[in-house]
């Protein structure tokens, strides 16, 4: 048996994850933050969630919410 493989869906995911990790970069670069070699790691690991997930969109509106809820508690708490 042999799996349908999206070649077009494959490259826009690998695409989606250097952007990510691309912007991690400036951002660690912008900033001089000592532990940016971990963030940028950490940041890799996350964008990859979305290229194997079936539907992106969905993931991505789903962290979105989750980083908008935990925005304020985290803001209190610091």
């Amino acid at each position: 048996m042999e799996a349908a493989f999206d070649t077009h869906g494959a490259v826009l995911a690998a695409v989606r994850v250097f952007v990510a990790v691309g912007l991690a970069a400036v951002l660690w670069i912008a900033t001089a933050w000592p532990a940016g070699d971990k963030f940028l790691v950490w940041a890799g690991l996350g964008s990859c969630r979305y290229a194997i997930t079936p539907d992106p969109a969905r993931a991505t509106q789903a962290t979105f919410r989750g980083t908008i809820f935990a925005a304020a508690p985290a803001y209190v708490i610091t």
